[in-house]
């Protein structure tokens, strides 16, 4: 069976220049829509507290077999379907 292209796992310090870079860099994204200006320090801070895992939105960083870092995903905890 051969290897995944990708994979995912937590952010890491070293990680943190992709989302400092987001934060600050409109070009970062394209072609993908920019969610404007944000403080790195913020993402520092969040990443200290729960390392993105505990609160949302919830991160996790792709990786390429050699584990660096080409992008991420997240995501939202969240109830699925109508509640009563």
């Amino acid at each position: 069976m051969a290897e995944p292209a990708v994979h995912l796992r937590p952010f890491r310090e070293a990680d943190l220049e992709h989302l400092a870079r987001f934060s600050t860099d409109p070009s970062f994204s394209e072609p993908f829509l920019w969610f404007g200006f944000r403080s790195p320090e913020g993402f520092r801070r969040r990443w200290q507290d729960d390392g993105f895992l505990e609160s949302d939105p919830r991160l996790l960083v792709v990786a390429q077999p050699d584990d660096t870092a080409i992008g991420w995903v997240s995501w939202r905890q969240g109830v699925l379907g109508a509640q009563a």
